[in-house]
C-alpha cells in the first residue's frame, strides 16, 4: 500500500526533503518520482489518497502524480479515497 497525497511528494517526502533531492533539478526530481510511481504500479500496490481529490492543488506534485497515474489507466474509486488499478 502506498499513500499518495499533496504534501507527501516522493515516498512521503523523503526525496523532496533530502539533501540529494534539493540538489536535483526539477526534471531529475520528476524522473525520480515517476520511477517511484512506476515501481508502485509494477508491484501492484494499493493507492490510497490522503488528500481528497477536491483539495488537489493545481500544478502540485500530487496533481502531476494523479495525471500520470490516470495516463496509466488508474481511476478514482467511487468514494474518492483510492485510485483503482486498470
Amino acid at each position: 500500500m502506498r499513500v499518495v497525497d499533496d504534501l507527501a511528494g516522493v515516498e512521503n517526502g523523503a526525496l523532496m526533503d533530502s539533501r540529494s533531492g534539493r540538489r536535483m533539478s526539477e526534471a531529475e526530481r520528476w524522473a525520480a518520482n515517476e520511477k517511484f510511481l512506476d515501481r508502485m504500479m509494477t508491484r501492484g500496490d494499493e493507492v490510497i489518497l490522503a488528500t481528497p481529490l477536491d483539495m488537489v492543488r493545481p500544478g502540485s506534485y500530487f496533481a502531476r502524480e494523479l495525471e500520470y497515474l490516470g495516463s496509466k489507466g488508474y481511476v478514482p474509486s467511487a468514494d474518492g479515497t483510492r485510485l483503482l488499478k486498470p
